[in-house]
């Protein structure tokens, strides 16, 4: 049986990650620090094992606080500072992958949301939004 391979990478591409098999877990996360470092009312991330995780290109550790008081280690494009990818001290054999970095369209959709108390309230009827196939 063949794994499905996924890549993903930053804005101007110096940062590459490739993901074998599927994801552990995809999630939404609306908490401030979340909220800060993508600039949407909520991250999509999904989880692999770090075995299953192949990382190129220079990056720079970012670590922080979360808020809920674990440690978080954001690894930042050293070009153009995109977070393609992090490690959460409570997850600490998984690698975290930001959704919106994939090049494809095809992964699981998240089975939980995270501090949900901090998003906008219209994020709650996301397809009541007019919808344009492009800009």
């Amino acid at each position: 049986m063949t794994q499905t391979i996924r890549h993903a990478r930053c804005a101007c591409g110096a940062v590459q990650v490739q993901t074998r098999g599927e994801p552990k877990r995809s999630m939404l996360c609306s908490c401030a620090d979340c909220r800060r470092k993508t600039g949407s009312p909520f991250n999509w991330t999904l989880y692999w094992p770090e075995a299953d995780v192949m990382v190129t290109g220079a990056t720079k550790t970012f670590r922080r606080a979360g808020q809920d008081g674990r440690g978080v280690d954001c690894n930042l494009c050293a070009t153009c500072g995109g977070t393609v990818w992090w490690r959460l001290d409570a997850l600490p054999r998984e690698i975290a992958v930001g959704g919106g970095f994939f090049d494809a369209t095809d992964l699981p959709p998240p089975t939980i949301a995270y501090w949900t108390e901090s998003r906008p309230a219209w994020t709650l009827d996301l397809a009541a939004i007019p919808a344009e196939a492009r800009q």
